[in-house]
């Protein structure tokens, strides 16, 4: 019996600690790390709103990005209001040394070009910021990677941009204009003359010169690769737009299981593109065609070591 008791306080004991740690890391978190990263900020000269709990500055940069948004844009219009307009805000109101909060987490705006200088010279110091737990999806290739991988990835996408490769994809951006006329002389010659969206032909014009350019005769599959890049866009912003809790990527929600899905979409689609290349290759199929554009030139200059997730990287 004593034995028994015993054991229930030390189980007691032992859980108590566990649940006291994970509170005083909650709160560590959601408010004694920020209000104390913003009290060295502001000792160092950077000056930006009072620090929110939890939410930090999201709700009003959501708030000024909805409104911005809705309204037109004249053409002689300043671009950074409508881009960034939080930001412009900032900056007008803190000056050019001010940081904005994301979430507990404080963003620096640093503007001075000696500062700059410095911050991209010494990466070792200064790393690449990691937002939210889904960067592997929204941010990879060379935006996010560093060191040894940067470079991997850099002398993969080198070739592609030698100036005879770059000559090789005129008649591919050239065919993808010449559709984009047609169907507008086609709208015209109905009417005699029509009121469209440029914009709309206008990003549809740059997903099909990148899908030629990229995928040669695999045209369609590169539209439909563009296509689920673009939801993961969507679903990207979503999540840039919300705080993110640790541990929340692991809950069975909407976002997660359509996130995982898009992934493994992409990877699926990348995966038979590169092993069909790689076997056209490995038949003599001339890597110098005008439709192959840029897919034989990683193909031809990836190493045996690299793997898959690398190349998709």
């Amino acid at each position: 019996m004593i034995e028994t008791i015993a054991v229930r306080k030390v189980f007691l004991i032992g859980f108590s600690i566990l649940i006291l740690n994970w509170v005083w890391r909650a709160v560590n978190w959601v408010w004694l790390r920020p209000k104390r990263l913003e009290k060295y900020l502001k000792k160092q000269g950077f000056s930006g709103n009072s620090y929110r709990i939890l939410m930090g500055d999201m709700k009003e940069s959501n708030q000024m990005d909805q409104v911005a948004h809705s309204l037109p844009l004249p053409l002689t219009a300043d671009f950074l209001p409508r881009m960034m307009p939080f930001l412009h805000h900032t900056v007008l109101n803190h000056g050019k040394k001010c940081f904005t909060w994301y979430g507990p987490y404080p963003n620096v705006i640093v503007m001075d070009p000696e500062t700059l200088r410095e911050i991209m010279s010494r990466h070792e110091l200064f790393p690449k910021p990691k937002i939210g737990s889904h960067n592997h999806v929204f941010l990879s290739g060379l935006l996010n990677h560093e060191g040894p991988n940067w470079s991997k990835h850099r002398s993969i996408l080198n070739p592609a941009f030698r100036i005879d490769n770059l000559k090789s994809i005129l008649p591919a951006f050239s065919s993808s204009c010449k559709e984009m006329l047609e169907e507008w002389e086609k709208l015209a010659s109905a009417k005699g003359t029509v009121e469209l969206d440029s914009w709309t032909y206008c990003h549809d014009l740059t997903r099909n010169m990148l899908a030629r350019a990229s995928f040669g005769d695999s045209y369609n599959d590169g539209i439909k690769i563009f296509e689920v890049q673009q939801e993961q866009i969507d679903l990207g912003l979503q999540a840039i737009r919300s705080v993110y809790i640790p541990g929340s990527k692991f809950l069975p929600t909407k976002f997660n299981k359509r996130l995982r899905e898009t992934e493994r979409d992409m990877r699926a689609m990348f995966k038979d593109m590169i092993e069909t290349k790689e076997k056209e290759i490995k038949k003599g199929r001339s890597a110098d065609k005008e439709s192959d554009c840029y897919a034989p030139c990683w193909l031809q200059t990836q190493s045996k070591s690299k793997n898959m997730d690398q190349i998709q990287g």
